[in-house]
């Protein structure tokens, strides 16, 4: 689970990662500067007022960004007044909070992301916890509304951008969404948590990897991607033959996985290794997978 330091909360959805995981293999050797203009990120064209269509030959700027400093909320520009991006608070070392990047990215959400310092214990300043009440990370600010807990920021992005993640309107194939997020956080993520704490966050704190802990969750973890694998032999995605938040939220914390000595695990499972290569394939994931590698 990803852990900020020095407080160690107990629960998954909303937690970082106190320091840099090690590089994700295949990637390089450090993180690209996410800056406005293009790049091979996809973008957004700036928004008008509600309802305004987008100008095409308007200049675009990239959806993503990571804050250096505040800045306000909205301003006016030649007389149309520019709407303020949603905000995500935390660090993006944090698996939990680059959940949220991944639905973000994949519903073509305008945001930014705004550091949280846990040295300094940010997440329990008051302005913070105006954000999330628990002092914990993500946290999501979308004009005066405040979203907390990953998953359902995933969600909010969602309905807000692109509803179609979750199927809405087909209540056969929404429902199948719905039970493969709730697979993905309390069947398969449960039981990566304790691998990726005892690998990952174990030695940052000093301590030593509890193999028999690994060990156990593996067993445990290859028996989930049984029921993976048997699902994947007769749809493309875990909902269906149709991308679906149920598939995006599984990113962030198996990007973590393929950063531990255990990413093999996959191997025994063709078609759970070929559903994961095709995610990888999406920008989305693969501006992520930046994020999380730790720099130079």
């Amino acid at each position: 689970m990803g852990l900020p330091l020095p407080h160690l909360p107990t629960r998954s959805h909303s937690t970082q990662l106190p320091r840099p995981l090690r590089a994700l293999p295949g990637l390089p050797a450090s993180r690209p500067p996410i800056k406005r203009g293009p790049g091979p990120e996809r973008h957004f064209a700036q928004r008008g007022r509600r309802g305004e269509e987008e100008n095409p030959t308007q200049k675009e700027e990239p959806r993503g960004r990571v804050l250096e400093a505040p800045e306000r909320e909205g301003s006016i520009s030649e007389g149309r007044e520019i709407m303020a991006p949603m905000k995500l608070y935390g660090a993006t070392m944090s698996w939990n909070v680059t959940r949220c990047v991944v639905a973000l990215e994949e519903a073509g959400a305008d945001y930014e992301i705004v550091p949280i310092n846990f040295a300094t214990a940010e997440h329990k300043s008051p302005e913070h916890l105006a954000r999330n009440p628990f002092g914990q990370v993500p946290a999501l600010q979308d004009g005066d509304l405040y979203v907390w807990e990953s998953r359902a920021i995933c969600k909010y992005a969602a309905r807000k951008n692109k509803p179609e993640l979750l199927k809405q309107g087909n209540l056969e194939e929404s429902a199948m969404v719905d039970v493969w997020m709730e697979v993905e956080a309390n069947q398969y993520t449960s039981v990566l948590n304790p691998i990726l704490f005892q690998c990952l966050i174990s030695p940052m704190l000093g301590g030593s990897t509890d193999l028999k802990v690994v060990e156990e969750n593996l067993e445990k973890l290859k028996k989930v991607l049984e029921v993976y694998e048997a699902r994947l032999t007769k749809y493309k995605y875990l909902a269906g033959d149709f991308l679906s938040l149920a598939d995006l939220n599984h990113v962030s914390a198996t990007l973590c996985l393929f950063a531990t000595p255990h990413a093999s695990v996959f191997d025994g499972y063709p078609h759970v290794k070929a559903w994961w290569s095709s995610l990888m394939e999406r920008p989305s994931v693969q501006k992520v997978a930046a994020l999380m590698k730790p720099s130079a």
